[in-house]
């Protein structure tokens, strides 16, 4: 039975996936898909004046390579892609993460999805960046879970990670 106890110390974290201490790092955790609206990550890493943010990108799917070439094309090095983990290694690097981003595009359609990472999110007691909209939103705002921001502003990404890096005891 998995748990929600570590199971490596944080160095060997940092350690095994070559992340420097010191950083604040927004992870997204999950399908890499166009409905996901990953590239507000780009932007954002982009014109974000804080220097030790960094971004994980755990996971895997279609639009997974579209990313890394954008990323690599735009010579950006704040953001870091993982390859998709188990529940017992997402509990591991959660240890260093300090925000989880979940995120869609704007869309009718997905204000009725409900992503089962806030509730992963949530019982591991880290804040939630919320792109989403409707019952997924509602369900984060009223455990007092995380930060709103609109889905696909990147502007409204970079003013959430500013507002949690400000006050760690969020």
């Amino acid at each position: 039975v998995s748990s929600c106890i570590p199971i490596q110390s944080k160095d060997d974290v940092y350690k095994k996936y070559k992340i420097n201490q010191g950083k604040f790092i927004v992870s997204y955790i999950g399908t890499i898909g166009m409905a996901h609206g990953l590239e507000v990550i780009i932007e954002a890493s982009r014109k974000l004046s804080l220097d030790n943010v960094l971004f994980l990108i755990i996971g895997e799917g279609a639009y997974k390579q579209k990313l890394k070439k954008s990323i690599l094309k735009g010579g950006i090095n704040n953001i870091v892609f993982l390859d998709k983990m188990s529940w017992d290694e997402i509990v591991d690097i959660q240890q260093i993460i300090d925000a989880n981003l979940r995120h869609w595009m704007p869309d009718e359609l997905f204000k009725t999805v409900i992503p089962s990472k806030i509730f992963e999110s949530m019982i591991l007691s880290k804040p939630i960046i919320m792109g989403v909209e409707g019952e997924a939103d509602d369900i984060v705002s009223r455990a007092n879970s995380g930060v709103k921001m609109i889905p696909g502003d990147y502007n409204s990404l970079i003013a959430a990670i500013e507002y949690l890096y400000k006050d760690k005891s969020l």
